[in-house]
């Protein structure tokens, strides 16, 4: 679906037919701030084909880890816009998220025990997180109409992130856990849709549909733990669909 990028940003331009329009003064200051939450769905191919091959390593060894996916998170951010004309916006963005991919079972630790190790049990979590933002830096054209504005956006994402791995050992009465941390910073492209509402103030409601696609390699912080089940390198490949509300002060 996202092959048809390039086919909806060239219908976007149209939103520039109306010259006559377009030069009368836009509600929107030079610099406009607003402030988002909500939900994305993410894929993160590379790293959830390394936790799979992890489970099977542990599979072999009588371990039941259940499969799971990162799946929707939630998400948070802040951006600024520029405006540059009635139409044209330069546009910067930070976002905070964070997802979980828990391969455990959620009953008791018992639980997880293998037949032949009666009374041991072995539990992971995996979380990737911004770290500690995701960064959008683009542009893109914007058209006001009577009560609302609708503009379409293009942006460099910048994205640093850390990976986090828990370990939990439990046997008898005594557990142990181990954390375990890769950081790295990526680059890939993002996409928005956002739609205003204008309020008799000048602070409007906004609803923002965005895709972001892109990858980052990070590293293991603690070298003297790289092992098959924890590799020196693994990378991440970012691909999100998401829908945030805020408010915007214009």
């Amino acid at each position: 679906m996202f092959r048809r990028l390039p086919a909806a940003l060239s219908a976007a331009l149209l939103l520039t037919a109306g010259t006559a329009d377009a030069e009368e003064p836009g509600r929107f200051r030079t610099l406009s701030m607003g402030i988002s939450g909500g939900f994305q769905s993410w894929s993160l191919t590379g790293l959830e084909e390394t936790l799979a091959d992890r489970a099977d390593q542990f599979g072999q060894q009588g371990f039941e880890l259940a499969p799971g996916d990162f799946g929707i998170t939630y998400s948070y951010g802040v951006e600024f816009q520029v405006r540059l004309t009635e139409l044209f916006f330069l546009r910067a963005q930070a976002d905070w998220t964070r997802m979980t991919f828990d391969d455990r079972y959620r009953e008791s630790l018992a639980e997880l025990s293998a037949p032949s190790r009666d009374g041991f049990s072995l539990a992971y979590e995996t979380r990737v997180k911004t770290r500690p933002f995701m960064y959008a830096l683009g542009g893109g054209v914007a058209r006001e109409f009577e009560s609302i504005r609708i503009g379409l956006f293009g942006n460099l994402l910048i994205a640093p992130l850390e990976l986090e791995d828990t370990v939990v050992l439990a046997r008898e009465q005594a557990e142990t856990e181990t954390r375990l941390t890769s950081t790295g910073t990526g680059t890939g492209f993002s996409a928005n849709l956002g739609i205003d509402w204008f309020t008799e103030v000048r602070t409007n409601l906004f609803l923002d549909l965005f895709w972001r696609t892109g990858s980052t390699t990070v590293s293991l912080d603690q070298a003297g733990w790289e092992s098959s089940v924890f590799p020196g390198e693994r990378r991440i490949d970012l691909d999100a669909t998401g829908l945030r509300v805020g408010f915007r002060w214009i």
